[in-house]
């Protein structure tokens, strides 16, 4: 249900087996000669969309920043504000905002699973402000930046997703 609302730097490639990855929230990454200094550069054409009744934002939409993934990890590792997958941030020895769109990670060893780790759903990104509005109640009103948007939950029977307005165009899809 996750992979429909939220959304990390990247994802594996579809119908691949060999666990690649591809950019998702990340347009590119840069890695440093030794293997652990990690820039990402966002796209720019990214949006949460907020679809409760009194949106966060004008138009229920905010463009996806660098901030967002460095708060979005940092609470991750963070087990009293709601973080479970610490396990998957490990090997991070720093990571910094440097605009709104590059992100930078010092990992303190080299991991060919690193990107792998992004992968998964303890990496995706979601907005401080949505998070703070519903407190612990968040997980029952997502706000994210995938093609999807949870219309409808009645947990634990009932979920009907609704699809993001405006999410392909903004893509450039």
């Amino acid at each position: 249900l996750q992979a429909q609302i939220y959304e990390g730097l990247c994802e594996y490639v579809p119908g691949v087996d060999d666990f690649s990855v591809r950019g998702l929230l990340a347009e590119s990454w840069t890695v440093s000669a030794d293997g652990l200094t990690w820039q990402f550069k966002l796209r720019t054409d990214a949006f949460f969309f907020d679809p409760s009744p009194n949106p966060l934002w004008p138009n229920a939409r905010r463009r996806v920043t660098a901030a967002d993934v460095e708060w979005s990890w940092q609470r991750m590792l963070n087990p009293t504000a709601g973080g479970a997958g610490a396990f998957a941030f490990d090997l991070v020895e720093s990571m910094r905002t440097i605009d709104d769109e590059t992100f930078e990670v010092v990992l303190a060893n080299q991991d060919p699973s690193w990107m792998r780790r992004l992968a998964s759903p303890y990496a995706v990104i979601y907005p401080q402000e949505a998070v703070a509005r519903s407190a612990l109640r968040f997980g029952d009103n997502p706000v994210g930046s995938a093609p999807y948007y949870l219309g409808k939950w009645e947990p634990p029977h009932l979920a009907v997703f609704s699809s993001t307005p405006d999410w392909a165009s903004s893509r450039g899809a």
